[in-house]
């Protein structure tokens, strides 16, 4: 009795607190967290921790190719696997004064990534125009301005890049329908000029069921450039299934969505 009495009231509660919250918003957020592959394995590979920090690319790069990466903290293991894989690793980060450790071909800036480039910010649409490769990877970690800065991107900024990686934040704890529709018109966005390849739930984040649809608070998910997923499609690529994902928290069970 006294269990049934806390479960319901748990739920009274969150009902109550995303009131304003549509059903079916949630249902389409959801759907636009899950790839959309059939059948169809790829070579990818696992850069970086081998639980919380790591993140998974399809791996043909190309020596050309420049990494941008926002989002540093106390894990480098990201840039530093990337790093001979690519020309050039570009990192900013606000946070921290120096990297925790140097790393050969790797160039960072004590900065922020904000909406305007200032003295303790940067915005990535005064970036891009200066990287010089024509193949860039974006991979992006900081905790929820991921959105403002994805949503600054014109299509030719985004036919910059061939993947785009990152976690992903405040997918449960919306408060409102703005909030879900500005998410899912970035993601729908993204869906248009790229195509999901790896989708996994951060464990150290809520998972919420929200409207009666169960959603993680953060989310790790890789983007393919369209044009080069089409062409591993007509190349019949295929190669044994991955298993490369692993729980960001290693002392907890992983999520699934």
């Amino acid at each position: 009795m006294f269990f049934d009495f806390l479960e319901r009231y748990y739920w009274a509660t969150v009902d109550r607190r995303f009131s304003s919250v549509d059903p079916a918003g949630m249902i389409t957020l959801r759907s636009l967290l899950i790839p959309k592959i059939d059948k169809i394995q790829f070579a990818l590979k696992r850069f970086g921790s081998e639980n919380d920090g790591g993140y998974i690319l399809f791996k043909d790069i190309g020596l050309s190719t420049d990494l941008l990466s926002f989002g540093i903290g106390d894990n480098l293991d990201f840039e530093e696997d990337m790093a001979p894989f690519v020309n050039r690793v570009l990192a900013f980060d606000g946070s921290i004064d120096r990297l925790p450790k140097n790393v050969v071909g790797l160039e960072f800036k004590n900065k922020y990534v904000g909406e305007i480039s200032s003295i303790n910010t940067v915005c990535i649409t005064d970036i891009i125009p200066e990287m010089k490769s024509d193949r860039l990877i974006l991979k992006i970690d900081i905790e929820g301005g991921e959105w403002k800065v994805l949503g600054q991107l014109s299509d030719a900024h985004l036919s910059r890049f061939d993947q785009i990686v990152g976690e992903f934040h405040g997918l449960s704890s919306m408060r409102s329908d703005n909030e879900i529709m500005e998410r899912i018109r970035i993601l729908e966005r993204l869906h248009s000029k790229f195509t999901l390849i790896n989708s996994h739930p951060n464990n150290w984040s809520r998972y919420r069921v929200i409207k009666g649809v169960p959603i993680p608070d953060a989310v790790e998910l890789t983007f393919l450039k369209n044009e080069i997923f089409s062409g591993i499609v007509d190349q019949g690529f295929v190669t044994e299934e991955h298993k490369l994902n692993s729980p960001c928290n290693p002392l907890k069970p992983d999520h699934v969505i």
